[in-house]
């Protein structure tokens, strides 16, 4: 099985949306689909996967049984501190 696990913030200017989507050991049969626009952020042993569309920005990770992701409407700079706040994911 699988759980999702989401957290909106809003604020004047929009939302920011963050999901976690955990999965059991058999469930585990998940890829991350990437658009052609998008760019690769490493951040220690982790890749954080970024695209900008219009005024959204989304990041997306993986961990061992774990998709995170991050959307919303700020900017990347915004985007980039919050991953590097993260730590080791």
């Amino acid at each position: 099985g699988l759980t999702r696990v989401y957290c909106i913030y809003e604020a004047d200017r929009g939302e920011l949306l963050i999901r976690a989507t955990i999965f059991e050991d058999d469930a585990w049969g998940f890829s991350l689909e990437r658009d052609e626009g998008g760019n690769i952020f490493k951040e220690g042993d982790t890749e954080f996967y970024i695209v900008t569309n219009m005024e959204q920005i989304k990041a997306g990770w993986l961990t061992e049984h774990c998709f995170y992701e991050l959307s919303g409407q700020i900017s990347e700079d915004e985007l980039m501190q919050v991953i590097k706040s993260i730590g080791e994911v």
